[in-house]
């Protein structure tokens, strides 16, 4: 059954909309806006969220979604400035509904986007490199020893970037564009960070990394373990 979830500041219009979902056999859950800009939530469980406000935070409630959330992200607003629409896609939302809208034509966009969501399942995007294996849909990775662990969102696009592309030189800017998707969110430290957790998980040891190595401007991945490259440092 796929999942929904509608971030609110309108209860009335978001019991309408849950309604309709509803009929057509989606599970359905209503959130207040100021509950979700206090605390985080495992939100990848749902196969879609809208954002129905025009609230200025919403806009960062959008981004703090969007930084760990991996499937489409909607916003409904009255608001009909170009300048606000571009500063919503900025933001990391798929599409910027602009109310009014009529049920059945909102119903037919998230059945578009939810078409999307199961063709990219359907792939079942499973990537083997070396000892390691990767499941992109689970976020799921079974280390060369055997371990399964678990992922973030960012994690798994970290990854998922460098099981693509084993032994290459991979530079900060071209990481940071491709895991946070040009949403103006990444940084350095951010991405820093990010690659910390990850050698944490599947490092034997973590400060003195075999796997994801740094280099000048960037990081490589050598899945069979280290190799022998002068540039490379483990900060």
């Amino acid at each position: 059954m796929q999942q929904i979830l509608i971030i609110t500041d309108n209860q009335e219009a978001a019991d309408m909309l849950a309604h309709g979902l509803t009929l057509r056999g989606m599970q359905v859950d209503v959130a207040g806006i100021d509950s979700h800009l206090r605390q985080g939530d495992d939100l990848n469980r749902y196969t879609l969220i809208l954002v129905d406000t025009d609230r200025t935070d919403g806009v960062v409630l959008c981004r703090q979604v969007r930084a760990e959330y991996v499937n489409p992200l909607l916003l409904m607003t009255y608001e009909r400035d170009e300048r606000y629409h571009l500063t919503v896609y900025s933001a990391g939302v798929d599409e910027c509904i602009t109310k009014p809208i009529g049920n059945p034509l909102f119903l037919a966009k998230v059945d578009v986007w939810l078409r999307r969501v199961h063709a990219q399942r359907a792939q079942g995007r499973e990537i083997d490199v070396a000892a390691f294996h990767l499941d992109t849909v689970r976020r799921r990775l079974r280390t060369p020893a055997g371990e399964e662990i678990r992922l973030t969102a960012l994690e798994n696009r970290l990854v998922s970037l460098f099981f693509y592309n084993p032994g290459q030189v991979l530079e900060n800017e071209m990481i940071i564009s491709r895991v946070w998707n040009d949403y103006s969110v990444g940084d350095n430290t951010l991405l820093k960070n990010l690659v910390y957790r990850i050698r944490r998980k599947i490092e034997p040891v973590p400060n003195e990394p075999q796997y994801i190595q740094t280099v000048m401007g960037g990081y490589i991945f050598w899945p069979d373990g280290s190799e022998p490259l002068r540039s490379i440092s483990s900060c």
